[in-house]
């Protein structure tokens, strides 16, 4: 075999690697996420709208760039938020939607929210709460990020919004997506009691 034969056989196999790599890696390595996040009736629109203003804070911190095609970046990936229940969510405006029909993370608000008949939630689908939140002295930055954005002082419930997303970045960029279903309920688990910020 010439030496041409050989490199041309090299390159053949190399590309055969790596279009294995891109259909099993690829899969595992999603470039962007889902994450609902779910109220309870007694919130009301208003707990809604603020938990999702303090987790599109939280989206904007790290790895945000401009012409922004989800709804900003969580853990190093696009990450997409749906408010639900819809009822409720009718006055949040501005959100991109859902890029698959699965929810990877569910973030549950209020003792009376519950993921019962929610489109979208499978095995893998995490759910959890927004943890305990910091003292009031440490959410100075985040209050001040949240004023520049909306104009308005954050509430209890932006700021439960602001420590869910905390907790997920934290987690994905742990482990470098969010397929690994178990390892990401363990990483979530390690920061409910608390997370800095």
């Amino acid at each position: 075999m010439s030496k041409y034969s050989l490199l041309q056989h090299d390159a053949k196999r190399w590309a055969a690697g790596a279009a294995l790599w891109m259909v099993l890696g690829g899969v595992a390595q999603a470039h962007s996420f889902n994450v609902a996040i779910v109220s309870g009736e007694a919130g009301g629109s208003e707990q809604l709208q603020s938990a999702v203003r303090g987790f599109l804070v939280a989206s904007a911190e790290r790895d945000a760039h401009s012409n922004e095609t989800a709804d900003g970046h969580i853990g190093g990936l696009d990450v997409f938020l749906t408010p639900l229940p819809a009822a409720l969510a009718s006055d949040i405006a501005g959100l991109v939607g859902q890029a698959s029909d699965t929810l990877d993370v569910v973030v549950v608000l209020g003792d009376d929210a519950t993921t019962e008949g929610i489109r979208g939630i499978v095995a893998a689908t995490v759910v959890v709460t927004p943890g305990t939140l910091p003292d009031p002295a440490q959410r100075t930055g985040f209050v001040e990020k949240y004023v520049a954005r909306f104009e308005t002082q954050p509430t209890d419930a932006a700021a439960q919004g602001y420590n869910a997303a905390r907790r997920i970045d934290r987690a994905v960029r742990q482990l470098g997506g969010t397929s690994q279903t178990e390892s990401l309920r363990d990483a979530l688990a390690d920061t409910v009691g608390e997370t800095a910020w």
